[in-house]
């Protein structure tokens, strides 16, 4: 991540600091802040600002959902198709 994530509000510079010293491999750090959006939904739940157990688990869910797919997307990154595969228009 970059400053810009900072400087568009997407993170504080704090979490941004945070991100970077999580683990130094790119391949790791995509999943960081959906660890720390499923800890805010801990949180809302404690603190009562989601007052039923359903809609934790519904953005549990949703979330986990979504980080399924990163995985997915991320897997994709990893194979290469073959030669001939790009050569077909």
């Amino acid at each position: 991540m970059s400053d810009f994530s900072a400087s568009a509000g997407l993170m504080t510079q704090e979490e941004l600091d945070i991100y970077r010293s999580t683990q130094p491999s790119e391949y790791t750090l995509y999943f960081v802040p959906l660890v720390w959006a499923l800890d805010m939904v801990t949180k809302a739940r404690e603190e009562g600002y989601i007052r039923f157990d359903r809609a934790v688990e519904i953005l549990t869910n949703e979330i986990t959902s979504f980080r399924s797919k990163l995985g997915t997307i991320f897997a994709y990154d990893w194979v290469n198709p073959p030669l001939v595969y790009t050569q077909v228009s």
